[in-house]
């Protein structure tokens, strides 16, 4: 489904952005991505190229180069670089050493400082058994 996702997203792009292909070409790509991938093809990005490629006109370096750029930007890959968010972690300390921190540092009043109870999350969960 990311893979179809992806080739849909990196189209778009090449179409709107790149300007190295036309919406006419659309389908012809699509269709060709989405046989590769849905029949399991290990090389289905290789195909992909290839049909990008005969669109185009371009040589396959130029349109891999293109594909290697514009394909960097579309939401599909925010999606999978973001991953298990769980294992994200926005501090490298807990929050009592920042609050010591901030008030060390800048002489900030504890009582000025909002705060919670810490209820049980995944991010406290990783800290209790040591991962960072």
């Amino acid at each position: 489904m990311l893979r179809m996702t992806y080739c849909t997203e990196l189209i778009i792009s090449l179409i709107e952005d790149a300007k190295i292909i036309s919406f006419a070409d659309y389908s012809r790509i699509q269709m060709k991505a989405n046989l590769a991938i849905n029949s399991l093809d290990p090389n289905w990005y290789d195909e992909f190229i290839s049909e990008v490629s005969i669109c185009s006109g371009l040589e396959r370096h130029v349109v891999l180069n293109k594909c290697q750029f514009w394909g960097a930007l579309v939401d599909t890959l925010k999606y999978i670089q973001l991953g298990r968010p769980e294992k994200i972690k926005l501090r490298s300390m807990s929050i009592n050493d920042a609050i010591g921190v901030l008030m060390q540092e800048k002489s900030i009043p504890l009582e000025t400082i909002p705060t919670m109870e810490t209820y049980p999350s995944l991010f406290h969960h990783s800290e209790q058994f040591g991962f960072r």
